[in-house]
């Protein structure tokens, strides 16, 4: 026997193929399909990531501007751009003000966060 034709060969695909005959009686493929509208808290959180990066941007701009005036000190400007933009104006704040900062300079944008990426585990 020789090599079969495609036209042959896909027919089992088709209205009257072989599949379709087992398919027969089963259970459509879409009820499985989560047919439900954008989750109601998606909105809040692409306000709350907009509102962080907004504000990682704008410490950014602060801590540059700071360091190039009256020539302070790394540490220095960080610190009072950490101080005047975030509530929680703790040492590591400074550090990844610093980090940021040298990160935008290098790549024009700002670190991908993987805060939330993993789940947690037991």
């Amino acid at each position: 026997m020789g090599k079969i034709k495609k036209s042959t060969y896909f027919d089992k695909y088709g209205p009257s193929g072989s599949f379709m005959k087992a398919a027969k009686g089963t259970i459509k493929i879409s009820t499985f399909m989560n047919n439900k509208p954008i989750l109601d808290g998606f909105e809040d959180k692409s306000r709350r990531f907009k509102q962080l990066l907004n504000n990682r941007t704008h410490a950014i701009y602060e801590y540059l501007k700071r360091l190039g005036k009256n020539g302070k000190g790394k540490m220095k400007a960080s610190k009072e751009a950490a101080q005047l933009i975030f509530i929680d104006c703790v040492p590591y704040r400074a550090r990844s003000i610093q980090y940021w900062a040298n990160f935008w300079l290098q790549h024009n944008h700002l670190p991908v966060s993987c805060q939330g990426k993993y789940q947690k585990t037991i």
